[in-house]
């Protein structure tokens, strides 16, 4: 379905597409997708396509400020949380961490 919709899409002239992922499964089909599109259109039309995951770009510097051991900043974890209680925090049920000693950057 990306790779029908996307096609369409560069059909009709978009020249930049970004395949943005938001779950890690998904990555390699998107990454798949891409490659495709490229393969499949690249010579008749004038458009980029790029395939990431949301975490990507600033991973390094997550990575760098975590305080969670590997494997915490998947699902509902230290990662996702402090996204959400950046972006919309009215999501992020507080008064489920009653009485869980989270270790928090000063």
């Amino acid at each position: 379905m990306l790779y029908e919709v996307g096609s369409a899409l560069v059909k009709q002239g978009l020249r930049h597409l970004l395949l943005l992922n938001g779950n890690r499964p998904n990555g390699t089909s998107n990454d798949d997708v891409a490659r495709r599109l490229i393969d499949d259109l690249d010579d008749r039309h004038d458009f980029r396509v790029t395939a990431v995951s949301y975490w990507e770009p600033g991973a390094a510097k997550s990575h760098a400020m975590r305080n969670s051991p590997v494997g915490g900043m998947g699902h509902g974890g230290e990662f996702e949380t402090s996204f959400q209680l950046a972006t919309r925090p009215a999501m992020v049920e507080m008064e489920r961490l009653a009485g869980v000693d989270v270790p928090l950057v000063g």
